[in-house]
């Protein structure tokens, strides 16, 4: 065990937790035998529209300030040939929006959670991206959408749904989860003429995958496997699985948290890509933009570059949920 891996184990265990060997993932294709996804999730203050008012308050100062480093981590990107998986939250592509009747999106229909005891938008502002940049990101999502088309790496562009609500809720209803798949698609589509195949449900909380067939998705990203306490020790190689009729590429490791500090999600991640590239198998990583914010920025970007120099020495292949999708549908990747 190296010394970082032990020392996380003790950190997190008290060093009694014994790991347990994965299944090695077998490839044909010589150029994939060990693969890193990255996925980076363009959601806002969304991600959190369920919160308390306070939080809510706090991060509508905070979360803006993603524009100032949206910059860095394209540049990123481009020096060490990574693709992203970019997940675009429907609701961000607007630049405004209005209250009809003093209600926001009355068209949207809403899930019914146990857990919340107010309307899903009764923060949504119906303001503009120049008052409210907290919720509206349509200039992000243009200059993410401009990098993809100029890029030469195959970067891919997923939804994430219009607004965020939570597919795997029993108070989601398939009537929701409809809409906000169509409405993500629909904006995806006429802003930039792309038709997604990838979705990224928030939370990982995954739903109503019939909803996701009918609108042409082939692919979703699936919750981390594992216990609670054990993946977050070791992140799990994981493999793609045939759920219903789509290809669930399961996640390895959020690159980002509001309780763990920087440092240790960058130790998770580095034991994640050695064991990829000791034991052959796919190490499947997602963060959010606003993770750069929340974090010290300075310190989250160094880190993440870090990371992505790592994946390079170790002669991890990059690829995107679409791209390793295709080449499981093709036979080249077995469980």
């Amino acid at each position: 065990m190296s010394e970082e891996s032990a020392a996380l184990r003790t950190h997190f265990f008290g060093g009694n937790i014994k790991a347990r060997g994965l299944p090695r993932l077998k490839v044909i294709d010589k150029c994939t035998h060990w693969i890193f996804i990255l996925d980076i999730e363009v959601e806002l203050i969304w991600g959190f529209i369920d919160k308390k008012i306070t939080t809510i308050l706090k991060l509508k100062r905070v979360i803006p300030k993603v524009r100032g480093i949206l910059a860095k981590i394209l540049a990123i990107l481009d020096k060490t040939d990574t693709p992203v998986t970019w997940g675009i939250l429907g609701h961000v592509i607007l630049d405004r929006c209005k209250c009809i009747d003093g209600i926001a999106h009355p068209e949207v229909p809403r899930g019914t959670y146990s857990w919340l005891n107010r309307d899903w938008f009764a923060y949504d502002p119906c303001s503009d991206i120049e008052h409210e940049p907290a919720f509206y990101g349509k200039d992000i999502v243009d200059t993410i959408i401009d990098y993809v088309r100029e890029s030469p790496l195959p970067h891919d562009v997923a939804s994430h749904s219009f607004s965020h609500q939570i597919f795997g809720d029993i108070g989601c209803t398939e009537e929701v989860a409809d809409a906000e798949v169509r409405l993500c698609k629909e904006l995806l589509y006429k802003n930039y003429g792309i038709k997604p195949k990838v979705f990224i449900f928030p939370r990982d909380s995954v739903g109503h995958i019939q909803v996701l067939k009918k609108h042409g998705f082939i692919a979703f990203r699936g919750p981390i496997p594992g216990y609670p306490f054990f993946k977050f020790m070791y992140p799990p190689l994981v493999y793609p699985k045939n759920i219903d009729g789509l290809i669930s590429i399961p996640a390895s490791l959020c690159f980002g948290s509001v309780k763990f500090p920087v440092e240790s999600l960058y130790a998770l991640a580095r034991v994640g890509l050695k064991r990829a590239a000791l034991k052959g198998g796919i190490f499947h990583m997602h963060t959010h933009m606003h993770n750069f914010v929340l974090w010290p920025s300075e310190k989250a970007i160094k880190y993440f570059y870090n990371l992505l120099q790592l994946r390079n020495r170790l002669g991890l292949s990059s690829s995107t949920i679409h791209e390793v999708t295709k080449a499981y549908l093709r036979g080249d990747l077995y469980r």
